[in-house]
């Protein structure tokens, strides 16, 4: 049986790991609601420094959750390519949704 050191632990790296991969992916991660947003912040410190990465951390829903973005990024050719695929994105969703304008 684990100690509760030991789980405490395990959910700490679970979740500095899933925060790591979304910093990886998008330059940014963000807490679920309800979540210790103190102990997230920390993890997600903790995950920009075993990047190497500035990190910054925000309180966000009126404190209810917590958001981190890499303050470096995009810093290489495969970041901003994904950023900007990303931004393509978000305008053809945006243009796809505007009706069309009927002059008659």
């Amino acid at each position: 049986m684990a100690s509760p050191v030991t789980s405490i632990n395990v959910r700490r790296d679970r979740l500095e790991a899933t925060i790591r991969a979304d910093l990886i992916a998008t330059g940014q991660a963000r807490s679920t609601q309800g979540a210790d947003v103190a102990a997230w912040r920390r993890a997600a410190r903790r995950a920009a420094r075993s990047l190497g990465r500035p990190v910054q951390t925000v309180l966000v829903e009126d404190g209810a959750a917590a958001a981190a973005m890499l303050r470096d990024w995009p810093a290489s050719p495969a970041e901003r390519a994904q950023h900007q695929a990303a931004m393509r994105r978000v305008v053809d969703r945006a243009a796809a949704a505007q009706p069309t304008h009927d002059p008659a």
